[in-house]
């Protein structure tokens, strides 16, 4: 079973953007589009990890991650922690500027950190500036689901 997430509370824009954040993690959409970078991404390690095998990572893994609400800036979307590894957050004030699909992008984002830290042997992370994330792993992803699946009335305001 690949990466999947578990909401357990009631919240309708959330719900929906993890039905959908579902839905493109089981999706061979996601492999192809992972797959489908011809050079690693920004921090990988080791250096020369190849996109497919972090595809494939995504469709092998049995990774269940419970979606938990948090408040911090507007401007973050959710965060993965590393001493709470079966877990995602988001940020319950991205709600109101983030559609549904903009979110789902974003909880795909914080699968990417989880299954990083749950693959042994390799990572996909990111932990420099924030200038250097847009070819990371966890946002390049995000911004390939973006363009292909959002609107753009679905893109932040």
């Amino acid at each position: 079973m690949p990466v999947q997430i578990r909401y357990p509370n009631s919240e309708d824009k959330l719900r929906r953007a993890t039905e959908l954040a579902n839905d493109l993690l089981v999706s061979t959409t996601l492999l192809d589009i992972i797959a489908s970078r011809p050079r690693p991404f920004h921090e990988s390690r080791p250096a020369d990890l190849r996109p497919r095998v972090v595809a494939n990572a995504f469709e092998q893994v049995d990774l269940v991650l419970t979606l938990v609400e948090y408040t911090d800036r507007e401007t973050v979307g959710g965060m993965f922690d590393p001493r709470r590894p079966g877990f995602i957050w988001v940020n319950t004030r991205a709600l109101k500027r983030r559609s549904v699909c903009a979110l789902a992008a974003m909880l795909v984002h914080e699968c990417t950190h989880a299954l990083s830290h749950h693959v042994p042997g390799m990572a996909f992370s990111h932990d420099s500036r924030p200038q250097d994330f847009r070819n990371t792993a966890p946002y390049w992803i995000q911004g390939r689901l973006r363009e292909q699946f959002c609107t753009a009335e679905d893109f932040d305001h």
